[in-house]
């Protein structure tokens, strides 16, 4: 997640860098474990053995470590997803694009259940504070900019996003007794019913046939 880190900030790994990532993991750790009313500067520092004041001193506010940890969250999220997209046996066929796109999303939440926790605990605080929503827009949009792209459809694109998120929610939320690689079957099928749903030539693009 080190390279990951650097490059989303746009920041070389110098010390000072390097304690700001740490903080940020630290608050991604806190806000899994506390929420993010229980998450403070204090609580940071104590994890990671620093004075609050240090912690103050690369974020400003709360706000601000809450928004570098959803991006950290989303930027890894978005890297697994690639990693499947380019293992994809044919990856250039948008069909199997889009099971690799379902296949990304469901491994970050068996690789990353903490930063699943922080994601449900952010969408709560997008219903009241429109900092918090205007970033998760931005993140909806950039993600359903992305399967647009495979599907070259957006209302579809926005369909199989909100079908792939709501599957995530309700596992992570519930005593659900279905495996979740069953649920992650079943919302690959549910995608794929989505995009035969296309007009036919699109449709035959995304059967691999011409």
């Amino acid at each position: 997640m080190d390279n990951l880190y650097f490059e989303l900030f746009k920041t070389e790994p110098r010390k000072g860098d390097l304690r700001r990532r740490k903080i940020v993991l630290a608050t991604i750790t806190c806000i899994a474990t506390n929420g993010i009313e229980g998450t403070t500067f204090e609580s940071i520092g104590k994890l990671l053995r620093l004075r609050k004041s240090h912690v103050a001193y690369y974020f400003p506010d709360k706000t601000a470590l809450v928004e570098a940890a959803v991006r950290l969250i989303t930027a890894t999220a978005q890297s697994i997803t690639v990693e499947h997209i380019q293992k994809s046996s044919a990856k250039n066929i948008p069909e199997n694009m889009l099971d690799a796109f379902v296949a990304g999303a469901f491994d970050w939440v068996k690789r990353h259940p903490d930063q699943v926790s922080v994601m449900l605990l952010f969408f709560q605080y997008c219903t009241h504070n429109r900092k918090y929503r205007n970033l998760y827009t931005e993140i909806r949009t950039a993600g359903r900019n992305r399967l647009t792209e495979i599907v070259e459809n957006e209302r579809v694109a926005s369909q199989i996003q909100a079908l792939i998120t709501g599957a995530i929610v309700d596992y992570a939320t519930t005593f659900s007794r279905v495996p979740l690689s069953q649920i992650e079957k079943e919302t690959l099928e549910s995608s794929r019913t989505l995009s035969k749903k296309l007009p036919r030539k699109l449709s035959g693009k995304l059967s691999g046939k011409k």
